[in-house]
C-alpha cells in the first residue's frame, strides 16, 4: 500500500524475494508516486429560514455550517479556521487525507446589510503539510439575501413597462452640534409622494424624524405614485455621534523657595481641544493640583457641565499637567530615579590635559556615584585607540574599579557606530575579556554590533546598535534587504522579551545636524529614519534613544499615541577646549515621567546646556515617556 511518507518521498519501493532450495533471488521495482497535493476545502451552508421569503430583516439571525475537508493526499496540521464575518476562529490539530471538521456560527442582521441588500460570509483556513508549507484552500463563500430584495429596492412596472422608480437606501451620521439633523428622501419620479415610518411600517407620517442630541433612529421611508402600481421602500439610518473633547490642565515648574507651586486659574489653565464645546455650552473648572516639595505631581482638577451641556452629547478625556519644584541646585539624579553617566567623546588614553580630563571625570564620578546611584557608563568614542594596548586597558579598568558599583565593577558601553580600532570594526569581545561592560548578548550584523543588557531591579533594558548599512528599497539586493531585515528582527525580538522593561537604545547615527547651524535640528538622519519606524514606533516600551555622531547637541520627540518617545545628542567635541572633560547624567524618573538631564565638566569647572540656552545648567523634559 503506498503511503503518505512515499508521497513526500516521491517514489514506492516494491521488493520481491524468491527462494529455490538453496538459491534466493531479490529483486525491487522502484514506482513514482502521484505528486504531493496539500489541500483544504471549506463548504459553509446556511441552516436558518429568514422570516420573509425575500430576505433576512434587521436583529434576525443567520447560523451557517462549516466544513473544513482536506481533500488532499497529506495531513495537514496546525490548522486555523477564520470566519470573516464573525470573527471567529477555531483550532484544528490536523486533518488526515479525507477527514474533515464541522462547526457553526451564528450573524445577527444590520440595517447596514439591509441597505447592501446582502450578507456575504467567506470562511478560510491556514495550516501547514509536513513539508511546512501552506495548503491550497478553496474557502467557503455564502450569500443571503436581506429584504426587501437581494438589490434593496422594490421596483413595480409602471405602464408603458419601460420605466422604472426607486428610492434609495441611505445611512446618515453626524456630529453632534446642537442643530437638529433629519433626512429628506426624494423619489426618482416627479409627482411622488414620500412618508415615513419609524415603527416598522404600522404608522407613516410626512414628516421626516430628527435627531439634535446623540442617539441613532432607524426609519423607513416610502414613495407612492400615481403612475406605478405599487409604492416603494427603503431602510434609513440617522445617526448622531458625540463630539470629542480634550481638556488639559496645565503644567509648570520652579526652584525650591519654600511656597508652593499652582496652576489654577480656571479661565487659563485648562485648555479644550479636539472638537471643543459647541458654542454656547461648556463647563467650568476646579484646579486641585499644588507641589510643595522637591518633586512633582499632577495637576488634577475636576470638571462640571454648564446648564444645558448634557454629558451624553460628548466623549470627554482628561489629560493631567505635571507640576515640578527642582532644588535651588539641582542634584544630579532625581529623587526616585535611574541615572545614567553619558561621557564626551574624548580620547580616555591620550596624554597631556585630555588625559588629566579623564582623571577628572573619574574622579568626581567616585565621589558622587554613591548619590548618583548611576547604572552604567556610556561613552561615544573609543576607550582605547588599540584594541591591542594592553597597558591602555589597564589603566581603564585600574580607574573604573576605584568607583562605587555593583555588581563588581560599573560597566562601560559604547555607541559610537564605526568605532575603528586599528582599522577594524567596534569588538565588544575585547570589552567583555577586559571587563569593562557586562553585555547579556552581542551579535554582529554588517558593519556594527549589537548588544542588550537588562537591569532587572531596576527593569530598564539597555539596547545598543552599532552602525548598519542603510539600504535604498529601489537598488538593494534582496539578500541585502533580507540582511537588513535580520538585524532588525534580532533587535525587535529581544525587546519583545522585556515588556514590562523601560527600553533606552544607544546608538551613533540618528538625528541630523549641523554643527554649524547651531540650532536643534530635530530631523532624523536615514539610519535614524529607519529605527524610528521599524523599531521606535513598533515597540511600546522604548522610551528614550541617546546618540551621537554629529558634533553640538539636539533633540528629537514623537508621540505615538499615549506614549512620548524623546532623543538625545550630544558631541561636546566643540566646545570650550574640545569639550574638555563633559559629561552627562540622563536621569529618569518613572513616577514623575521626566528625564533630567545636566552636563558637567570637573576639570574646567563648567555646567553646559547646550548653545541655544547657555543660561541654564539642566534641562527637564516634561511628559517624557
Amino acid at each position: 500500500m503506498v503511503t503518505e511518507a512515499d508521497i513526500l518521498a516521491g517514489e514506492y519501493k516494491n521488493e520481491v524475494t524468491a527462494k529455490l532450495g538453496d538459491l534466493e533471488k531479490q529483486g525491487d521495482d522502484t514506482v513514482p508516486t502521484e505528486e504531493k497535493n496539500s489541500h483544504l476545502t471549506i463548504v459553509k451552508t446556511t441552516t436558518s429560514t429568514p422570516t420573509k421569503a425575500e430576505g433576512y430583516m434587521p436583529d434576525e439571525t443567520i447560523t451557517y455550517q462549516i466544513t473544513v475537508t482536506n481533500d488532499g493526499n497529506v495531513t495537514i496540521t496546525g490548522i486555523t479556521v477564520t470566519d470573516e464575518l464573525t470573527g471567529d476562529e477555531w483550532p484544528i490539530d490536523s486533518l488526515v487525507p479525507g477527514a474533515s471538521w464541522t462547526n457553526t456560527a451564528e450573524y445577527t442582521v444590520t440595517a447596514e446589510d439591509v441597505i447592501a441588500g446582502s450578507v456575504r460570509n467567506e470562511a478560510t483556513a491556514t495550516g501547514v503539510d509536513p513539508e511546512g508549507e501552506e495548503p491550497d484552500v478553496v474557502p467557503g463563500v455564502k450569500e443571503d439575501p436581506t429584504t426587501p430584495g437581494d438589490d434593496n429596492t422594490v421596483t413595480p412596472q409602471p405602464e408603458d413597462d419601460t420605466e422604472t422608480m426607486n428610492v434609495a437606501a441611505r445611512s446618515i451620521t453626524a456630529k453632534y452640534d446642537g442643530n437638529a439633523h433629519t433626512v429628506t428622501a426624494t423619489a426618482s419620479k416627479a409627482g411622488s409622494t414620500i412618508t415615513y415610518s419609524v415603527d416598522g411600517g404600522t404608522t407613516w407620517t410626512a414628516t421626516a424624524p430628527s435627531l439634535t442630541d446623540v442617539g441613532s433612529v432607524q426609519f423607513l421611508v416610502k414613495a407612492e405614485n400615481p403612475a406605478y402600481e405599487d409604492a416603494i421602500s427603503a431602510v434609513y439610518t440617522l445617526v448622531v455621534t458625540p463630539r470629542e473633547v480634550v481638556l488639559t490642565s496645565a503644567s509648570g515648574a520652579k526652584y525650591f523657595d519654600g511656597t508652593p507651586i499652582r496652576r489654577n486659574n480656571p479661565a487659563t489653565h485648562v485648555t479644550v481641544s479636539g472638537d471643543g464645546f459647541v458654542t454656547g455650552e461648556g463647563a467650568t473648572y476646579t484646579i486641585t493640583g499644588v507641589q510643595t516639595d522637591i518633586g512633582a505631581s499632577n495637576n488634577t482638577f475636576t470638571y462640571a457641565l454648564n446648564e444645558g451641556t448634557k454629558a451624553e452629547n460628548y466623549t470627554i478625556t482628561q489629560v493631567l499637567g505635571r507640576l515640578m519644584i527642582m532644588p535651588e541646585e539641582v542634584p544630579l539624579g532625581i529623587i526616585g530615579s535611574v541615572s545614567l553617566l553619558f561621557t564626551s567623546d574624548t580620547d580616555l588614553t591620550a596624554e597631556g590635559k585630555k588625559a588629566d580630563a579623564y582623571k577628572d571625570m573619574y574622579a568626581w564620578i567616585k565621589e558622587n556615584n554613591p548619590r548618583l546611584g548611576a547604572l552604567a557608563l556610556i561613552g561615544t568614542g573609543n576607550a582605547v585607540a588599540d584594541r591591542n594596548d594592553e597597558e591602555a586597558w589597564k589603566l581603564i579598568k585600574d580607574e573604573l574599579d576605584k568607583l562605587e558599583r555593583a555588581p563588581g565593577y560599573l560597566p562601560y558601553y559604547n555607541i559610537a557606530g564605526r568605532n575603528e580600532v586599528n582599522g577594524d570594526e567596534l569588538d565588544y569581545e575585547s570589552y567583555i575579556a577586559h571587563k569593562l561592560c557586562e553585555v547579556n548578548e552581542w551579535n554582529e550584523y554588517e558593519n556594527g554590533q549589537i548588544w542588550y543588557q537588562p537591569f532587572n531591579e531596576q527593569q530598564l533594558l539597555l539596547v545598543g546598535i552599532g552602525y548598519q548599512k542603510t539600504l535604498d528599497p529601489d537598488t538593494a539586493t534582496d539578500e541585502e534587504l533580507e540582511a537588513q531585515e535580520r538585524w532588525l528582527r534580532y533587535v525587535n525580538n529581544v525587546i519583545a522579551r522585556y515588556p514590562d522593561y523601560t527600553v533606552v537604545l544607544l546608538v551613533n547615527d540618528f538625528i541630523e545636524h549641523d554643527p554649524d547651524s547651531q540650532r536643534d535640528d530635530g530631523r532624523l538622519t536615514k539610519f535614524g529614519e529607519l529605527l524610528e519606524s521599524e523599531i521606535v514606533a513598533a515597540n511600546e516600551n522604548v522610551a528614550l534613544v541617546l546618540c551621537g555622531n554629529a558634533e553640538g547637541t539636539a533633540r528629537w520627540n514623537k508621540t505615538y499615541g499615549e506614549r512620548n518617545v524623546n532623543a538625545i545628542m550630544y558631541n561636546y567635541s566643540n566646545d570650550e577646549e574640545n569639550g574638555l572633560g563633559f559629561f552627562r547624567i540622563v536621569t529618569l524618573n518613572g513616577e514623575a515621567r521626566t528625564i533630567t538631564v545636566t552636563t558637567y565638566s570637573p576639570t574646567l569647572d563648567k555646567d553646559s546646556y547646550d548653545e541655544d540656552h547657555p543660561e541654564y545648567d539642566f534641562f527637564v523634559i516634561e511628559n517624557a515617556f
